[in-house]
């Protein structure tokens, strides 16, 4: 059998539920946009010339933020979205989250269908002075657009 080493089981825990600073800032943004619908509150958290990559490309500035919460908080309400592990190392914060949220608009070109949508999901943040200088989001967006269309999901 294995033995239970107290030390290890509080570093990996601490290491799920990471409460450093930046760990902290991460979460609140993800709440503050995308839960309670405060797109004004992004250029608070962001810098100015972030760096984004997500869907295969990556992006410079503000804006494509601003553009990516609009599509999506345009697109689902609500949005119930949870960090279920989260670390940093050094300036930068790895999460790991589970989001379920109601088809409402447009998404991708598919008009509202009022059918909740699961999602996993990952996020890395790089922090400046109190702000994300460089994100990176991945999720499976092929998997949105089947439960979105009724399709069965593809499996590898």
């Amino acid at each position: 059998g294995r033995n239970f080493d107290p030390d290890r089981q509080l570093f990996f825990r601490i290491l799920i539920h990471c409460e450093c600073p930046n760990c902290r800032l991460l979460r609140e943004y993800f709440d503050m946009v995308y839960v309670q619908r405060q797109k004004e509150k992004i250029d608070a958290y962001c810098c100015q010339n972030i760096r984004f990559t997500g869907e295969g490309s990556s992006r410079q500035g503000i804006d494509v933020i601003h553009q990516r919460a609009e599509a999506m908080l345009g697109a689902f309400n609500p949005i119930h979205f949870e960090f279920e592990r989260m670390h940093s190392i050094d300036n930068i914060v790895y999460g790991f989250w589970f989001a379920r949220q109601k088809h409402v608009g447009d998404f991708l070109g598919i008009p509202a269908t009022g059918r909740w949508v699961e999602i996993r999901g990952n996020s890395v943040a790089q922090y400046a002075d109190g702000l994300v200088v460089d994100a990176e989001d991945h999720f499976d967006v092929d998997s949105v657009i089947r439960q979105l269309t009724g399709q069965d999901p593809r499996l590898i």
